[in-house]
């Protein structure tokens, strides 16, 4: 039941109450799933099956995720460029294998693909549905909190970003949710994290002809390598 999202802020005439309102609804509900405590991480096949077994430090993962989007970036980068990436993203994983251990950063139940066209609200903005759950996992909670802060807390713009996100963390919180935004391996996961979608947002857009994404490539190769 309910609406996308979207579809509920531009009937609200994008109001920012309204959006706030929502993400803190949203909050709450992500804090219940927080609070699903797994043994491992990776994928999610069954409750009781988490595939790859026995990954119990996240850096393992990490590195996993990574290598899938280097091997479809090297066809899309100069030889000198894929290196220096390819050196970043390894270096960036390295610098967190001490921290990642499952007993430091348990992992837990995150959804990670939540953006304006993936989840559903009632009239009041209460999420009433997640139909797009194929890469849910069992994770750490940076994981989410980057998605986050890439598709939700900048639905509108830079000044609006800390007030959105403070809504989604006063309903977190409530809920008995557990975030420390300023904790240094907190962020440089959701900074790598970041890095990596950008990076495959250069594969993806590479070679664009639409008329509308032609330089997207390009401005985010600007911006990864920034």
């Amino acid at each position: 039941p309910g609406k996308h999202w979207k579809a509920y802020l531009e009937e609200s005439g994008h109001s920012l109450q309204a959006y706030l309102r929502s993400l803190e609804f949203l909050g709450q509900d992500i804090a219940k799933a927080h609070a699903v405590s797994l043994p491992s991480y990776g994928d999610i096949v069954s409750a009781t099956s988490i595939q790859p077994a026995g990954v119990t430090n996240f850096a393992t993962r990490l590195e996993h995720i990574f290598s899938l989007k280097l091997l479809k970036a090297k066809s899309v980068l100069s030889a000198g460029e894929f290196e220096q990436v390819k050196t970043d993203f390894k270096g960036g994983v390295q610098s967190l294998v001490e921290q990642l251990e499952k007993e430091k950063y348990p992992p837990v139940l995150v959804l990670t693909n939540l953006h304006p066209m993936n989840f559903l609200v009632d009239q009041q903005g209460k999420p009433s549905g997640y139909p797009d759950l194929e890469f849910s996992q069992a994770g750490v909670k940076a994981l989410e909190m980057y998605n986050m802060g890439l598709q939700l807390f900048s639905y509108f713009d830079q000044p609006t970003f800390d007030v959105a996100k403070n809504a989604f963390f006063k309903g977190y919180t409530a809920e008995g949710g557990v975030y420390d935004s300023d904790d240094g391996t907190n962020k440089k996961l959701e900074a790598l994290l970041c890095a990596g979608h950008t990076l495959s947002a250069v594969t993806a857009y590479h070679g664009a002809r639409d008329g509308l994404r032609d330089a997207w490539g390009e401005k985010f190769k600007k911006i990864l390598f920034d």
